[in-house]
């Protein structure tokens, strides 16, 4: 995956590091290719790992039969200044699988350079993939760019959750980074843009607590679900299920450009509100294009 800097970040990639951008141990890879067996059970056929990530063995707990659960887990403090992180995920026809994580990505203060987290999937034909990531924290001073490049194949379902957590707001800390952008693109297998979206917060140039960015909220979620069909009735699924309490999250849904999907955003003051919002909302999807339910939530 080639590094791409947008101009926001370019002052920013100038900056030199004690140790350089791409050094060993800054560098994180993972790599994981996935296809159902003779029986139809999903298994990893290739997995690569750099440090700092790990992945856990494979888990089939899950309620769908032959789904496959993978956990992501990075042991070290969270992401600092400098790291590039590359996480490539395929799907080949047919697979079923969800990937998660141990625990919320930390973006760790920084003086210098920025961090980058970047997604690549590849969902096949016919295949199933749920990335559903832990929320990402932005501690104070940092800049952290995030991208996701999604292929989806005909018959190919995708779902990506991103929520982004605006400080450590048990301690008081709001929006005080110096930037987060994020950036979602996915196109059909033949090339044609099926969706683009992002979000761009920078505290300084712009307060994130204006009018139609995230007003009085401090924790922004989305949930995309691609490649499925009856959205008008998955639509009012998810409006069922959400229970927009105004004192906690406000949350809507609505169908992608092309009637073959719904987004859905969350706003809160806390991430388990918003989380559990996207949570309900994963719920109506899964039961929609699997017919099985969500596993049950970690303690």
């Amino acid at each position: 995956m080639a590094e791409s800097v947008p101009a926001a970040f370019e002052g920013y990639a100038t900056e030199k590091l004690p140790t350089p951008a791409g050094s060993p141990g800054k560098d994180g890879v993972l790599e994981l290719t996935l296809a159902p067996d003779v029986e139809g059970t999903t298994r990893a056929i290739h997995e690569y790992v750099e440090v700092p990530f790990h992945l856990t063995r494979g888990l089939y707990h899950d309620p769908e039969p032959g789904l496959l659960t993978r956990c992501v887990q990075t042991p070290t403090g969270g992401v600092a200044q400098g790291d590039r992180h590359r996480t490539r995920v395929e799907a080949k026809p047919d697979a079923k699988a969800r990937i998660t994580a141990q625990s919320a990505t930390k973006v760790q203060s920084m003086e210098r350079n920025y961090a980058q987290l970047g997604v690549e999937l590849d969902i096949g034909e016919g295949a199933y993939l749920e990335y559903l990531p832990e929320p990402v924290i932005l501690h104070e001073g940092t800049r952290c760019l995030q991208t996701a490049d999604v292929t989806l194949h005909e018959g190919g379902t995708v779902l990506f959750s991103d929520v982004v957590v605006s400080g450590r707001l048990a301690r008081g800390e709001r929006f005080a980074y110096d930037r987060y952008r994020s950036q979602l693109r996915v196109d059909a297998s033949n090339g044609t843009p099926l969706l683009q979206d992002s979000l761009d917060l920078a505290p300084d140039e712009r307060s994130p607590q204006s009018p139609g960015v995230l007003g009085e909220f401090a924790v922004i979620g989305s949930l995309y679900a691609l490649g499925i069909e009856n959205t008008e009735v998955i639509t009012d699924r998810i409006h069922d299920r959400i229970d927009d309490d105004q004192s906690a999250v406000h949350a809507g849904v609505t169908r992608s450009p092309d009637d073959r999907g719904v987004i859905v955003r969350a706003l809160g003051d806390q991430r388990a509100p918003v989380t559990d919002a996207l949570r309900e909302a994963w719920a109506a999807v899964r039961t929609a294009r699997l017919g099985s339910e969500i596993p049950e939530a970690r303690p």
